[in-house]
């Protein structure tokens, strides 16, 4: 599977909860690599657009069919419910995605074409409380980021 990275911002200060942010990307592109055969395509990127951060995590995976785009991010809903899916999983990571944008004034969209892939767009707040906020290039406390990617099951068959 070949993942890429490319960022356009330099540097951009926004006042967020990093940990409810980790939480987000990682569950859209744990989705992402579940859904995306080993030699499928995910390109994360970062960029501006009109004054606000945007992560862009596009994948050629399965794709979502257009009636079911608001349903996946509904508690407990998949598109596939069979037996024979290739993926495992609750069907709460994209309710949970959901609920924690909301609460962040985080906006999600979803552009999706069925057996070409998806991609979501999150759209992060631009929200610096006060010009005369005094920043700091280092940080005074260590940052300890634990990622978890045990809801990531690859189907190896394919």
């Amino acid at each position: 599977m070949d993942i890429s990275f490319k960022s356009e911002i330099n540097k951009k200060i926004l006042v967020l909860d990093t940990e409810k942010v980790e939480k987000i990307i990682l569950n859209i592109l744990s989705n992402a690599i579940k859904f995306t055969d080993t030699d499928g395509k995910i390109d994360i990127n970062l960029y501006m657009e009109n004054e606000q951060v945007c992560i862009s995590i596009k994948d050629t995976g399965i794709g979502i069919p257009k009636d079911k785009i608001e349903v996946i991010f509904e508690n407990f809903e998949q598109i596939d419910t069979t037996l024979s899916r290739g993926c495992e999983g609750t069907g709460m990571g994209l309710s949970v995605v959901k609920k924690l944008a909301n609460l962040n004034n985080i906006n999600i969209n979803v552009e999706s074409e069925l057996n070409k892939g998806s991609e979501f767009k999150i759209i992060l707040p631009n929200n610096i409380l006060s010009k005369n906020i005094k920043l700091q290039d280092k940080f005074t406390q260590n940052e300890k980021i634990e990622i978890e990617f045990s809801d990531i099951y690859l189907n190896l068959t394919s």
